[in-house]
């Protein structure tokens, strides 16, 4: 299992471009996985509907990146008990 930090991006109507809907930390086995549990999570997060009309309005960009292996983590715990 991997590590994915998953975090949307919008154009606000008072910030501008690049404000940020949340970011969040997902682990899954793959990368398609993680951008829709991500993007759902957040999702359910943005309560104010003038958010949520701006992310509708001029669409959202969903940045991925992998924040480590999860697998290697446990391993390393259990190596060191």
């Amino acid at each position: 299992m991997k590590t994915f930090e998953i975090e949307l991006q919008y154009t606000d109507r008072d910030r501008g471009p690049g404000t940020s809907a949340g970011k969040v930390q997902v682990e899954t086995s793959s990368l398609a996985t993680a951008v829709g549990k991500g993007v759902r999570t957040i999702m359910k997060g943005v309560t104010d509907r003038k958010v949520r009309f701006d992310m509708l309005k001029s669409g959202v960009t969903i940045r991925a990146e992998v924040a480590g292996e999860a697998v290697e983590q446990t391993e390393a715990a259990a190596a060191q008990a």
